[in-house]
């Protein structure tokens, strides 16, 4: 019986070992995608790509419009707002950085980055689009597919 527990705290100390192994390694991958941020020239280039993620992200969410019959997609002024039964998603911009809302996720800050080409967490460099896909699928059906 001492034996079986020796082993079970070997195991739990190797699994954490990885974790840690892995959770610094996803910190160093987002600290470079932090380190090479787009600095756009003016506030015509920002809007530009500001308005090609709007553009990729309603036809994202057109696609799954048949299998979530209810989803109601509105582009406005200032981004998308996507809302499903009684869930609501907002995506907008300004300042140069791309604002997320949802229910799990709350408020979060986007900042393009230059190497990766996407927009990461201003604080975690975390991709938005697998923020916003891990949030959606709690609330509806399908997976988005954003195009690259």
């Amino acid at each position: 019986m001492k034996e079986s527990k020796e082993n079970q705290s070997n195991l739990e100390g190797d699994s954490t070992t990885e974790g840690k192994g892995t959770k610094a390694l996803n910190k160093d991958m987002n600290v470079l995608a932090l380190s090479k941020l787009h600095h756009f020239s003016n506030e015509t280039e920002f809007n530009e790509v500001l308005e090609n993620t709007f553009h990729n992200l309603h036809e994202v969410m057109n696609d799954l419009k048949g299998v979530n019959p209810g989803m109601v997609i509105d582009k406005t002024n200032d981004g998308i707002q996507i809302k499903v039964d009684d869930t609501l998603f907002s995506v907008s911009g300004g300042d140069y950085k791309l604002m997320f809302m949802s229910p799990e996720s709350g408020v979060r800050l986007y900042v393009l980055s230059s190497e990766a080409k996407r927009w990461v967490g201003e604080k975690d460099g975390h991709d938005f689009e697998g923020l916003f896909t891990r949030d959606f699928m709690r609330h509806a059906y399908g997976i988005p597919e954003f195009k690259r």
